[in-house]
């Protein structure tokens, strides 16, 4: 998929009010919220050129500069780009359906809560299953990482309540390997990422990927920097390919992604499943994969429209699609590079999303 990229006047954007868009991350950047950034806004089947600072490396690294082509571990965008886009291929491919039942897909004898779950509950947050857990302990691999998350009590009924939870989505990308045959990872390369033309986006990127790939911090389990590797300890323990997290990408990348929900799925998904990607499932909060409106976890700022849905990464990721006024907004940095605890990051994405919000001057 190619990008047409285009001056902001002509996609009814003002430039001197997106200034203060540009004056907010650079803000950050100087607060030392995070050493890289990169920002890319797009409308009407366009895009603008992307905004890159700082450098790849926290504090103590290298200081390779930061450009349109840099990798960033995109962490919990994992969830709606690989995950929930892979089921719904098998749903537009008629192999699954959101009714489905965990037994239709694990073989081990499993608890009779299991048998409740299904796949909507899981793309939902409406599982009942804890927001985490620590999975990534005692030698953890894939197999024993999903086998803990089968065994683990509900804290509600399924169906009874929304709580974002990272294990639900550990279960998806194991639905997806067991209906396709197919890894997760390579699965959404061939479904997803090759169609698109993402040649950037993959799961334990290695060779020149790793020279311009921005390096986190601060990870609580291996005590180092990491490049190239997943932040994320339970999709760690999952070999680095999990459905919770694990995915790296691009801004252009990422731009693709979102043109092909606008575009009605451009050959990846049928208009309908699309609209089960874009349209809340649960009368405001989430639709199939991402936050919709009102949900808290939605990183869309004041003003953007009530058709406005986005997911965020622990990393310091977001991606925000305003279907009202056509307009997409990707950020991506590394925050985690920062020892806090985000706080200040997150009044600064909404400080900026409602910046680049307000440099919209038609519709």
């Amino acid at each position: 998929m190619d990008l047409e990229k285009i001056g902001p006047e002509e996609i009814g954007i003002e430039p001197d009010r997106l200034k203060v868009a540009r004056r907010i991350i650079e803000g950050g950047l100087e607060n030392g919220l995070y050493p890289a950034a990169v920002f890319l806004i797009g409308r009407f089947g366009k895009i603008l050129e992307p905004v890159c600072y700082g450098s790849l490396g926290c504090a103590t690294e290298g200081t390779g500069r930061v450009t349109a082509g840099t990798v960033f571990d995109i962490a919990s965008i994992t969830k709606p780009v690989a995950t929930a886009t892979s089921i719904l291929i098998l749903l537009d491919r008629g192999e699954v359906h959101l009714g489905q039942q965990l037994p239709e897909f694990f073989q081990q004898d499993l608890p009779p809560h299991c048998s409740e779950i299904t796949i909507r509950h899981l793309l939902t947050h409406t599982s009942g299953l804890p927001a985490s857990k620590d999975l990534h302990q005692d030698g953890q691999n894939r197999e024993r990482v999903i086998a803990r998350i089968l065994s683990t009590p509900l804290e509600t009924r399924p169906g009874s309540r929304y709580n974002y939870s990272c294990l639900g989505y550990i279960l998806l990308g194991a639905i997806v390997e067991t209906v396709s045959g197919s890894r997760l990872n390579e699965f959404a390369r061939e479904n997803i990422f090759r169609p698109l033309g993402m040649v950037d986006t993959c799961f334990n990127p290695e060779g020149e990927m790793l020279g311009r790939t921005a390096s986190t911090g601060n990870c609580p389990v291996r005590g180092r920097s990491l490049v190239g590797e997943v932040h994320d300890p339970n999709a760690w323990a999952m070999g680095g390919v999990s459905g919770n997290a694990g995915l790296f990408s691009t801004v252009p990348d990422l731009a693709k992604f979102c043109l092909m929900l606008m575009r009605g799925g451009a050959g990846v998904l049928s208009p309908l499943a699309v609209r089960l990607e874009m349209t809340s499932l649960l009368e405001g909060r989430q639709t199939a994969g991402w936050f919709a409106y009102p949900n808290e976890l939605l990183p869309c700022g004041d003003l953007l429209s009530r058709h406005t849905i986005g997911h965020t990464g622990f990393t310091g990721t977001s991606v925000v699609i305003d279907a009202a006024c056509d307009l997409f907004v990707i950020l991506l940095t590394n925050r985690t590079c920062n020892p806090d605890d985000g706080s200040k990051f997150r009044t600064m994405r909404r400080l900026f999303h409602n910046t680049v919000a307000q440099a919209v001057t038609s519709f």
